[in-house]
């Protein structure tokens, strides 16, 4: 999916992303896990881009279509087994 959806692009680490915020002097407040919840998330926008279909292929096109529904289905399979996750910061500037 990196190469056919985000072009190579990949996220930060976790570490990364708490280590340039203190760089950039945030202070980190919280930091949670959206593991248990995310795939909930990634359901609805399945159902919804599943309700849209059509007008989805008429803005885009199947093959983009299909691209994401793929993406979202498996990325939903991935957070329920812990394979991956999504994390919710909270900062304030020091």
């Amino acid at each position: 999916m990196h190469k056919e959806l985000f072009h190579g692009a990949e996220l930060p680490k976790l570490e990364q992303v708490v280590s340039h915020s203190r760089e950039a002097r945030f202070e980190l407040l919280h930091l949670e896990s959206l593991r248990s919840h995310y795939p909930r998330t990634i359901d609805a926008w399945v159902s919804n881009l599943e309700k849209n279909k059509e007008q989805t292929i008429r803005a885009t096109s199947l093959d983009t279509y299909q691209k994401f529904m793929k993406y979202l289905t498996g990325a939903a399979k991935y957070h329920r087994s812990g394979e991956t996750n999504v994390y919710q910061f909270l900062f304030r500037v020091i």
